[in-house]
């Protein structure tokens, strides 16, 4: 087998080079493209007289109309690290954009490792270009499947990122921005930093549940649509009583399908979510709308087991829409309570714990016994995941080959 590989890797090799035009602009735009580390190793080495800015292969990509930068390719269409990570190292690319989108940009708010964005900043990346900071676009797109969420926010600010009231304003357009404004309110305030909101809408996103009430009995200010959001999220089952006897209702929608529900159900407790679900909110309000979520599959994004409980005690019914956010919630835990609860996983369910998984699931995948030889709709795992760490996982964990994986493992360079 090792043999078969070796040979197969060495016609791979000499089948690119001996189709490929003699120009090395041209041998590196198609080395990126194919994901073939050994070809831009190659290429980088005997890259003399070739201009890295410029290869002379114009297109489109997300940062130019017509693009010809090899960082660019790399970025916008290398599904291997591994090449970028090559390209980066080679001591030959210049990471600062002259655009308004930045390389640093495109990698942060994309889910490219930190190992990557900190090697852009070594090649001349600054947190500060660009039309505007990369610390506030990152919280404009933030959302709830992209990894390390806090760890990109911490890395951004080590690196220089601006600590001021912008950031406040740009998790503020965030769709997600329930999840994630108290968090990002609190570190600002923690820098003495101050914000453009009202008393009542700070004290609805930090759960300061008296600010609340005074503000109600005064009459001074009036609750706002987003305000009553935030407090689903951050106020026990007394304080949204006592809103909605001051004449605010609950039952709401926002412009992406959500209800009150949805923000209660990712990180409130279970009788705040029984108050809302006897005020006439529904499980299911926002299921087929514009909603990413249902708000099922937000208490499994927010690892919200007492929450999670209280909805499936109300009717709320687990599926694999559940199950596959409980699969991206990063600590585990949420595969955990569907298994208390008693979901039965699917083979299609059992793929998922093995492929786009945070790393936590994987490892309760396996501890649990959960099979990876399953042929499912999807495909079997071992010929589908995303990395070689993990294909050499479930090989060494009995994972069996077949010429697929064969293929896929060349992909990923796990020979």
């Amino acid at each position: 087998m090792k043999r078969i590989i070796f040979v197969m890797c060495i016609l791979l090799t000499l089948t690119f080079f001996s189709c490929g035009s003699d120009n090395q602009d041209e041998k590196l735009y198609y080395a990126i493209d194919s994901n073939n580390l050994q070809a831009t190793k190659e290429v980088i080495a005997d890259a003399s007289n070739l201009d890295f800015q410029n290869l002379n292969h114009a297109e489109f990509t997300a940062f130019r109309k017509n693009d010809s930068s090899a960082l660019s390719f790399a970025l916008d269409g290398c599904a291997d690290e591994a090449v970028i990570m090559e390209l980066l190292n080679s001591g030959k690319i210049n990471a600062k954009s002259d655009d308004n989108f930045t390389y640093l940009e495109w990698a942060v708010c994309n889910g490219f490792s930190l190992e990557i964005c900190d090697a852009l900043i070594a090649n001349g990346a600054d947190v500060n270009d660009g039309e505007k900071p990369v610390s506030e676009s990152y919280l404009t797109f933030v959302y709830p499947g992209l990894t390390e969420k806090k760890e990109r926010m911490d890395f951004l600010i080590e690196n220089g990122a601006a600590i001021n009231k912008e950031l406040f304003t740009a998790i503020m357009k965030n769709e997600y921005r329930y999840l994630y404004a108290a968090e990002v309110l609190n570190f600002l305030e923690e820098n003495n930093v101050e914000v453009e909101a009202s008393e009542v809408l700070r004290a609805a996103i930090l759960g300061d549940e008296q600010a609340l009430i005074n503000a109600i009995q005064s009459g001074d200010e009036k609750l706002s649509k987003e305000t009553l959001f935030f407090a689903a999220g951050s106020c026990n089952k007394e304080t949204l009583q006592q809103i909605s006897a001051a004449g605010y209702d609950f039952n709401i929608k926002d412009d992406n399908g959500w209800t009150p529900l949805h923000v209660a159900a990712y990180g409130n407790d279970a009788d705040a979510i029984e108050y809302l679900l006897r005020g006439g909110l529904d499980i299911y309000a926002g299921t087929g709308d514009t909603s990413d979520y249902s708000v099922l599959e937000l208490a499994a994004l927010g690892a919200n087991q007492e929450g999670l409980y209280c909805l499936l005690k109300n009717g709320g019914k687990l599926d694999e829409n559940a199950w596959s956010a409980a699969c991206s919630e990063e600590t585990g835990k949420s595969i955990e309570y569907l298994l208390k609860a008693g979901y039965k996983p699917t083979k299609n369910d059992y793929y998922s714990a093995f492929v786009g998984s945070s790393d936590n699931v994987l490892k309760i995948a396996l501890e649990k016994g959960f099979p990876f030889n399953i042929i499912c709709e999807n495909g079997i795992p071992v010929n589908d995941v995303e990395s070689e760490e993990r294909m050499k996982i479930l090989l060494e964990q009995g994972a069996e080959a077949t010429e697929e994986t064969l293929c896929h493992a060349v992909d990923l360079r796990a020979y």
